[in-house]
């Protein structure tokens, strides 16, 4: 068991260079940090020079000239959103599923971390399989994201854990030495959950403390706008397209996708 405790860590030196990912990929889950993860929090705050480190349930886009930062609760539509801001106002992905930002002097800044390769990399695994498998619709899809359910919503569930694997397998490879790219946050968007569900943390590299308010918590210097997500998931999904200037999107019936994003 030693030897091959030892050979997976000297294949994951390999796979993932530095500045290629980041700790917050598997802690953001759990909510708590490894001691491998814990390194590397603290590592990266050194990195940057901040004095806490945010991970965000968000999705992040650079749109004339400035840093936007959309975070919510899952199957809300922020990725959908920020694709129709990619699609119709020329804006650049920044990050999708998890956001990091540092906190320092009283300013949050983006620190890329490659969670965008990632998830793009769990996509481009998972496409073949879904395609023998489907898309799980309706009742089966409901039980897919509490966790229960029959055959088919539990192979769904093993392929979204492999493929995110894989994803940061491959994207670790393709990143080389990653010179890691930082934005000063201008912009922030928060839709509420009326569930009151943690989807945000906050670390100062030993623990993980949720972030029950991220408005609350936003810098003076970054605009912030408070987005209600009352109602359905459709209402929620006007609402943000409405707070983003996408009143075609706001107004159409398609809501958020059904995408396979591995944070949600």
């Amino acid at each position: 068991m030693t030897r091959l405790r030892s050979t997976w860590a000297e294949l994951k030196s390999r796979a993932f260079p530095p500045g290629a990912v980041t700790f917050h990929l598997g802690a953001w889950s759990r909510g708590a940090l490894s001691e491998e993860e814990g390194m590397a929090a603290r590592a990266l705050l050194e990195e940057v020079g901040a004095e806490r480190l945010l991970v965000l349930h968000g999705s992040a886009v650079r749109l004339r000239g400035e840093t936007l930062v959309v975070v919510g609760p899952p199957a809300i539509g922020k990725s959908t959103a920020c694709g129709a801001l990619v699609l119709r106002e020329g804006a650049t992905w920044l990050e999708d599923g998890l956001v990091v930002a540092a906190e320092s002097g009283g300013r949050w800044t983006l620190i890329e971390t490659g969670t965008l390769a990632v998830l793009r990399g769990a996509a481009l695994f998972a496409a073949g399989p879904r395609r023998f498998l489907g898309q799980p619709g309706g009742r089966e899809r409901g039980a897919a994201d509490r966790g229960v359910g029959g055959v088919g919503a539990r192979l769904h569930r093993f392929l979204d854990r492999q493929a995110f694997r894989a994803g940061i397998l491959l994207a670790g490879r393709q990143a080389g030495a990653c010179v890691r790219r930082r934005f000063p946050i201008d912009r922030i968007v928060v839709v509420d959950d009326p569930r009151g569900k943690q989807t945000s943390w906050e670390t100062e590299g030993r623990t993980m403390t949720p972030l029950l308010d991220v408005a609350a918590r936003v810098p003076a210097r970054v605009a912030v706008l408070r987005c209600p997500a009352a109602g359905s998931r459709t209402e929620a999904w006007r609402n943000l397209a409405l707070a983003l200037g996408l009143e075609k999107a706001a107004s159409a019936e398609v809501g958020p996708s059904a995408g396979g994003r591995a944070a949600g």
